[in-house]
C-alpha cells in the first residue's frame, strides 16, 4: 500500500501516513531551520519533494525525510509556491501569486513549461 505524504504547519514537519489515512509511520524532524511554512509535498518512491513557502524554495528531501539533497530558488518565477509532485520525469508545482503551473526538468533543474494564467478555472 502506497504512503500518504502531508505537510503539518502548526508543528513546522512532514508526516508520512500509512496507507490511506491509517497511521503515521514517519515524521520529519521540525523544519522551521530550513522554511516556517512547509506546503505542498509529494513523493516519488525515492525523494520528497515539498515546498517552503516563507523562502520560495522547492526542497528535495532524500528516502522519507532524512536529508535535504537540493533546493531550488523560485522568488523569481513565483513568489507564492504552493502544491508539489514528481511525474518521474519531471517536478510540476503550481505558483499562486500568478495563478500558473510550471514544470520544472529533472528535479529542480530550469523551469520547462509555464501554464497561462488559470484563475478563471477554479
Amino acid at each position: 500500500m502506497v504512503a500518504t505524504p502531508y505537510c503539518g504547519l502548526s508543528g513546522r514537519k512532514l508526516y508520512l501516513q500509512s496507507g490511506q489515512f491509517t497511521s503515521t509511520l514517519t515524521t520529519s524532524v521540525s523544519v522551521i531551520d530550513v522554511d516556517t511554512s512547509p506546503q505542498g509535498i509529494s513523493y516519488d518512491l525515492t525523494n520528497t519533494p515539498w515546498i517552503g513557502d516563507q523562502a520560495d524554495k522547492l526542497y528535495l528531501t532524500s528516502g522519507q525525510f532524512t536529508t535535504t539533497l537540493k533546493t531550488s530558488q523560485v522568488t523569481s518565477v513565483d513568489s507564492a509556491s504552493r502544491g508539489i509532485s514528481w511525474d518521474g520525469t519531471n517536478t510540476p508545482w503550481a505558483g499562486a501569486q500568478f495563478n500558473k503551473l510550471y514544470l520544472q526538468s529533472g528535479q529542480f533543474t530550469s523551469t520547462l513549461k509555464t501554464s497561462e494564467d488559470v484563475s478563471g478555472v477554479d
